[in-house]
């Protein structure tokens, strides 16, 4: 975004006659000079979600409970794990925030993943789908990760900061580059899409297997 404002000043100024003037009070680091890794960060994310949520959906079937809910907070934890160690380590794109990228990105797992857990557990297979299209088709584009939020056309800007995809990139840039201002409404987003998305997966899933009553016999 920045050197996109930079951009369309340097030639308004130049028009006029006069000279830009940029002080940029948060410089972006040189490993990430375009800003651009946080977007695809949430997007890697986001694919990681949707192939955990069908990975434990596929496998742990016909498993206890307690069974998939480990493996779902384990993967979680180790996708934000995998994040943190590229970013900060691997890449550079982030030094000095390993912990504060580890958190924030498994709690944007845990927003795509519990929902299409829970869209899986009321609607089968078909559910991955649903989750696909939500997140990947719809949330992706609207989230503004490739220039910013506000430069986002009309209604998808406000629908941008209400889907996990938008509020996962807004969370990450707020943490890495403002040490966590501004990142509260994004990361209760995401709180709230895990929360929810846990819960009905485990109510639906409580319903699916309930025993059925016992016929009396004639």
């Amino acid at each position: 975004m920045a050197v996109l404002l930079q951009r369309t000043f340097s030639r308004v100024a130049g028009r006029s006659g006069r000279a830009l003037a940029v002080h940029n009070l948060v410089p972006l680091p040189s490993s990430d000079s375009s800003g651009a890794i946080s977007f695809s960060v949430v997007l890697s994310l986001i694919l990681a979600g949707l192939a955990r949520a069908s990975l434990v959906y596929t496998v742990t079937q016909q498993r206890p409970a307690a069974v998939r809910v480990v493996l779902a907070v384990a993967l979680g934890v180790a996708a934000g794990l995998v994040t943190a160690l590229v970013t900060n380590i691997l890449v550079g794109a982030y030094p000095g925030h390993f912990f504060a990228v580890w958190g924030a990105a498994t709690l944007f797992v845990f927003a795509i993943a519990l929902p299409i857990a829970a869209f899986e557990m009321i609607f089968g297979i078909a559910g991955s789908a649903l989750g696909w299209i939500l997140f990947l088709v719809i949330g992706n584009p609207a989230s503004g990760g490739s220039s910013a939020p506000e430069l986002v056309p009309g209604f998808w800007r406000s629908l941008s900061q209400l889907l996990p995809p938008g509020a996962g990139v807004t969370s990450l840039r707020d943490v890495v580059y403002f040490n966590g201002r501004g990142s509260f409404h994004a990361l209760i987003v995401l709180a709230v899409y895990a929360a929810l998305g846990g819960a009905v997966a485990m109510i639906a899933r409580r319903l699916r297997t309930r025993p059925a009553p016992a016929t009396p016999a004639a």
